[in-house]
Parts: structure tokens; C-alpha cells; sequence
């Protein structure tokens, strides 16, 4: 009886083993993957990443709008920089018709230079408003400052 019992415990560890080697096997490449995966994932949709949403209006009226939201969404303008002009400051022509205003955010914007100080070179945040080859009106800016121009667009919530 005392056989049995000790190949029934061999067959049992043998199982055992099996299922391990398994896991070892599988889990292994799948976990690497999911890092893979998530590291991915977090670097497409970082702060960082740049947004451009047509505009239903004119230039002169897409600029006003965008600034009127920042300032409605509780932002700070810090100056408009019209392309044209500062191009044809140095001699350089520019055909498209382009403005950034810069913005930020108080405190939450010293938080984050806080947080990680290698992000100040971003600072202050730029929104472009600029006209495409088929003079289509477009406004560009960092998903980290979406909730500036929301509404600027549409009169509601950008998507």
C-alpha cells in the first residue's frame, strides 16, 4: 500500500513539473509582451503627443476662438507669435498664414516642472493655429493642454 500511495505522490509532482514548465514556457514571452505592449501604449498617448482638429471657421475667427477659450478654461495667454511676420523679420519667406499662442497654467504648470524639469524646454505650451496647401484652417497643440481649447472649435468639448 505504501507503493501505491508514493507513485500516486510521484504521479502527482510529475503533474506539477509539467504545469510549471508550462508556465515557464508561455508566461515568460507573454508577460515581456504586455510590457512591450503597455510601454507602447503609454508613449502614444504621453503628454506629449500632438493633436490637429480642422476648424469649421476662417483663420481670423479660429484665432479668436482658440483665445477667448483659454481664457475661458482658466489658462494664461503669454503672447501670440504670427509666423508670417517673424519669418519676414529675418528675410525668410513663409506663404502659409500661422500663429502660436503660448500658454500655460499657474500652478498646475509648476507642478509639473516640479515633477520632471526636463519638460520645461515645452514650456510655455504652444497652440498653432495655421492654414494648410488648400487653405484649410487647422489647430495643432499637446494633448497635455486639450482642456485650454476646449469649445474653440465647436462651442462644446473637443473629442
Amino acid at each position: 500500500m505504501a507503493t501505491t500511495s508514493s507513485r500516486h505522490r510521484r504521479h502527482r509532482s510529475s503533474r506539477k513539473k509539467r504545469k510549471q514548465s508550462r508556465y515557464v514556457r508561455y508566461g515568460w514571452p507573454a508577460f515581456l509582451l504586455g510590457i512591450l505592449l503597455a510601454t507602447l501604449f503609454a508613449r502614444a498617448t504621453t503628454s506629449e503627443s500632438i493633436i490637429t482638429k480642422d476648424s469649421p471657421r476662417g483663420f481670423a475667427a479660429t484665432v479668436k476662438g482658440v483665445r477667448e477659450a483659454i481664457e475661458s478654461n482658466s489658462w494664461n495667454e503669454g503672447g501670440v507669435i504670427d509666423l508670417g511676420e517673424w519669418f519676414a523679420a529675418q528675410n525668410v519667406d513663409f506663404a502659409r498664414r500661422a500663429k502660436i499662442i503660448k500658454i500655460n497654467k499657474g500652478y498646475d504648470t509648476r507642478d509639473m516642472l516640479l515633477e520632471d524639469g526636463s519638460r520645461s524646454c515645452l514650456i510655455p505650451w504652444s497652440v498653432a493655429v495655421w492654414e494648410d496647401d488648400g487653405g484649410n484652417v487647422k489647430v495643432s497643440y499637446p494633448a497635455a493642454v486639450q482642456d485650454a481649447v476646449a469649445g474653440a472649435l465647436t462651442g462644446s468639448d473637443l473629442e
